[in-house]
């Protein structure tokens, strides 16, 4: 997983890692973690105003164990969301239903 090489090997919740590129900075906060996953906000802010180039948060949950990411939430500078979570729970539940619907 390519974001784990910006990460450093020992890193502890709440760490808040920040780089910042010119006009841009880009900052991890480590907000949980365990031994198989990790909860990190990805927040980028431009210094400028920009069309194409926007300031956004992604809260990923990293799993570890098989190196896989899943995007939790996402916000852009506008304050438009997408809660991805609360659309997958919603999809599961759907699927439930009509299982449970077919088996009586």
């Amino acid at each position: 997983m390519l974001l784990q090489r910006l990460l450093p090997k020992k890193r502890s919740r709440g760490e808040i890692l920040t780089w910042i590129l010119g006009k841009l900075e880009l900052q991890i906060h480590i907000e949980e973690q365990s031994r198989y996953t990790e909860h990190l906000a990805i927040s980028q802010k431009v210094s400028y105003d920009s069309d194409w180039l926007v300031d956004f948060v992604i809260q990923l949950k990293l799993c570890l164990d098989v190196r896989v990411a899943e995007i939790v939430h996402y916000q852009d500078s506008h304050g438009r969301e997408l809660n991805f979570q609360a659309q997958i729970q919603q999809a599961v539940w759907q699927q439930r239903v009509h299982t449970n619907f077919l088996l009586y």
